[in-house]
């Protein structure tokens, strides 16, 4: 028995199909069904349904109707995808934003989520290891990818324990956990009592930094975790592989700017010359400084006068500019400072990539013959070999850190009170000269080439 009504039989681009079209009203399926069979018998297919399963699906279909838009009569096997390995933290160490006022709904943007002190012992995450995923089939029984799964990303760094049978990381000792690069270190706290100046001389500190008063005028301070300065900081160097917290205020610059790979936050920042990866918060006021965060800058109750102010996402304050018509340069988006820093980082990235190729140039050809070679000269490759890698791990952060600045929201300026003449704003590439005192709430924008200002 023959159908005597035209259909078509298709099969979906990725071969995991078998599609009936049918185009003709039908009320019995039977025939149709012995025709659409014959015709699957002949077209190599791994597994054929049977009768009574194929007339079944092609009975469904025309009760929906669904015949014309065509109907599956056969599929392959899917493949179950694979699950990658993952981090699970043991505490709140590394949660973004800030703490929100229960009672006002207020953002405290002194007291963040985060809370990344530690003490030996404690564990800090436990590694899921990953799960690899099953190969599919086609309809004609080749075989399709199931992918492959990743382990999670991380390695235990200075301060932390590895016990690889249970996948856990522990803290060695008492300090603040840091995660950069894939790498999980504690860093060890280090406490100066007094005041950095010249009976200190200058500070490098490979891990947390706390500060119980002053960095004094011409002093350095460097370390590799957070720096908490409990006092003021004056016309000193401060670079940071953290985060850095100056109880009272920033006043004047060093022979460079301050440098803070994460978060900085300060009462005030006066005459100051600060380069930040993550947020500036400051509580009161900025003021004829030159601020370049790759994050967000905010004083929602500050004000800032003079100067040239940039934020990669969000700026905030109260106040722009002053009643003395002070030029006050504000910026939302990619700054010129963090334009010469992604030229510098990617100028860097090059002579890196260049350096990786001229060592694999030369131990590539000899790895294979390293075990034959003399003691010293094998001392001599490997030397080479740890260079190279230590090339790639400083190259991939660094395009960690590019791809980071040229990631993130749409960049806005918010003024909470009052902006006045002579303050510029940028948004992105367009700029808008403020010539009149607004005092409403605010909201800089760019739209279509033009700074646009809508209120709050």
């Amino acid at each position: 028995m023959t159908a005597d009504v035209a259909f078509d039989i298709r099969v979906s681009d990725d071969r995991m199909a078998v599609l009936l079209v049918c185009g003709t009203p039908i009320k019995e399926s039977e025939a149709l069904t012995a025709s659409v069979l014959q015709r699957l018998e002949k077209m190599g297919l791994c597994d054929l349904p049977s009768m009574q399963c194929l007339k079944a699906k092609i009975d469904a279909a025309i009760v929906s109707d669904s015949l014309a838009q065509g109907v599956e009569i056969v599929a392959g096997k899917k493949p179950i995808p694979p699950q990658d390995g993952k981090i699970v933290w043991s505490g709140s160490f590394f949660d973004e934003g800030f703490v929100i006022d229960q009672g006002t709904g207020a953002v405290d943007y002194w007291t963040h989520k985060a809370h990344p002190g530690v003490q030996s012992g404690q564990l800090l995450a436990t590694i899921v290891p990953p799960v690899e995923g099953e190969e599919g089939t086609d309809v004609f029984g080749k075989k399709v990818s199931c992918g492959k799964a990743h382990p999670a990303k991380i390695r235990g760094g200075a301060g932390v324990l590895h016990s690889e049978p249970e996948g856990e990381f522990r803290a060695a000792r008492d300090g603040r956990v840091r995660f950069k690069n894939n790498i999980l270190t504690v860093d060890e706290i280090y406490t100066i009592t007094g005041s950095v100046g010249i009976e200190t001389g200058h500070v490098d500190h490979p891990g947390m930094l706390v500060i119980e008063k002053d960095v004094e005028v011409g002093a350095k301070v460097r370390a590799t975790g957070d720096i908490h300065i409990r006092g003021f900081v004056e016309n000193a160097d401060i670079e940071s592989g953290g985060n850095v917290e100056v109880g009272v205020g920033i006043t004047g610059k060093g022979s460079s700017p301050i440098r803070v790979a994460g978060n900085l936050k300060s009462r005030y920042l006066i005459e100051a010359v600060v380069e930040a990866q993550g947020d500036v918060v400051v509580e009161r006021e900025i003021v004829q400084s030159r601020i370049a965060s790759n994050g967000s800058v905010l004083l929602p109750k500050g004000r800032i006068v003079g100067g040239r102010v940039g934020a990669r996402r969000t700026l905030e304050v109260r106040q722009a500019g002053s009643e003395a018509l002070v030029p006050t340069v504000l910026r939302a988006g990619m700054t010129e400072e963090m334009s010469r820093m992604v030229h510098e980082k990617m100028e860097r990235i090059a002579e890196l990539t260049a350096n990786v190729d001229k060592i694999d140039r030369v131990v590539a050809p000899i790895l294979d013959k390293l075990d034959a070679l003399p003691e010293e000269k094998q001392a001599i490759v490997r030397q080479l070999i740890a260079n190279m890698e230590a090339c790639k791990e400083e190259r991939q952060a660094l395009e960690s850190e590019v791809e980071s600045m040229h990631a993130g929201p749409r960049p806005e300026v918010i003024i909470r009170e009052v902006v006045y003449p002579e303050t510029t704003i940028w948004v992105g590439n367009s700029k808008l000269l403020i010539h009149e005192v607004i005092s409403q709430p605010i909201r800089a924008t760019a739209i279509k080439g033009n700074v646009r200002l809508s209120v709050l």
